[in-house]
């Protein structure tokens, strides 16, 4: 799965979400597949808090590794 997207920061996360296809993602690597999600921007473009969040807005990698901890119980 090839994604090219391009975000402004108006976005939610559940959008990118979305748009990244990230429950396709998980479960290709649950079958067994690499995957990797890369974020590329400017300093200072939000790429960071994107991909880890806080703790009250988790990013891309804690909710897809709670997504994968949740289709494998």
């Amino acid at each position: 799965i090839l994604v090219d997207v391009i975000h402004d920061g108006n976005q939610s996360k559940e959008t990118m979400f979305k748009d990244l296809q990230i429950d396709r993602m998980v479960e290709k690597f649950i079958s067994g597949f690499n995957v990797t999600i890369m974020a590329y921007g400017q300093t200072g473009a939000g790429k960071t808090y994107c991909m880890e969040g806080n703790q009250e807005e988790p990013g891309i990698i804690t909710d897809s590794i709670r997504m994968i901890f949740d289709r494998t119980k």
